[in-house]
C-alpha cells in the first residue's frame, strides 16, 4: 500500500464533526489499483453529500484515468432522490456498480420493516467475476457487501 491520503470531507455534521474519506494505492502484483474508503454525514442534505463523494472524485482526479479504482463505503444515501444522483454522479466520472438498487441497510422502526440502499461499492477500470450482500450477518444494520474482481491480463493493462 502507498500514497495514502485522507481527505477530510466538505460540511460538517453536528457538534461539528467532521467525517474523511481515505484513499491508498495497493498494488496487486503488477497493477497498482486506486481504492478510497468514504463514510458520508448522515444528517446533512444530499446536495452536501454529493459534495462529500466528489471530493473523492476531486482527489481521484490526480491520478492517471487508466488506473483502476475502487470507491466503496457508506454513503447515507436514504433520501428518496439519493440513489439517481448517486448513479449519475458516479457514471458520469466512468464507474459503475454491480449492486444496482439492491439495499444495504435494515432497521425496524415501530413496526415498520426499513430497507434502503446506504452502502456502495463502485469500479472503474476493473471488472467483477460475482458480488454479493451477505443478509445473514446480523452483526450491524449494515449487510456486508463482496465483490469477486477479475484482475485484467498485462494485454489488457496496456491497452487502457
Amino acid at each position: 500500500m502507498s500514497d495514502l491520503q485522507r481527505i477530510v470531507l466538505p460540511h460538517e455534521g453536528p457538534g461539528h464533526r467532521r467525517r474523511v474519506a481515505l484513499g491508498a494505492t495497493v498494488r496487486i502484483g503488477d497493477l497498482s489499483v486506486r481504492v478510497y474508503s468514504i463514510h458520508a454525514e448522515t444528517r446533512i442534505p444530499l446536495d452536501k453529500k454529493l459534495e462529500q463523494m466528489n471530493a473523492v472524485l476531486q482527489d481521484l482526479a490526480h491520478y492517471p484515468k487508466s488506473m483502476p479504482v475502487i470507491v466503496l463505503g457508506d454513503l447515507n444515501t436514504w433520501e428518496a432522490n439519493a440513489q439517481p444522483r448517486t448513479n449519475k454522479l458516479f457514471s458520469d466520472a466512468g464507474f459503475r456498480t454491480p449492486f444496482g438498487s439492491q439495499t444495504t441497510f435494515s432497521r425496524q422502526i415501530l413496526f415498520v420493516p426499513l430497507e434502503i440502499k446506504l452502502d456502495w461499492v463502485w469500479l472503474r477500470g476493473l471488472e467483477f467475476s460475482s458480488y454479493g450482500i451477505d443478509r445473514k450477518v446480523e452483526l450491524s444494520d449494515h449487510w456486508p457487501l463482496w465483490v469477486n474482481l477479475r484482475m485484467p491480463t498485462r494485454k489488457q493493462q496496456t491497452v487502457r
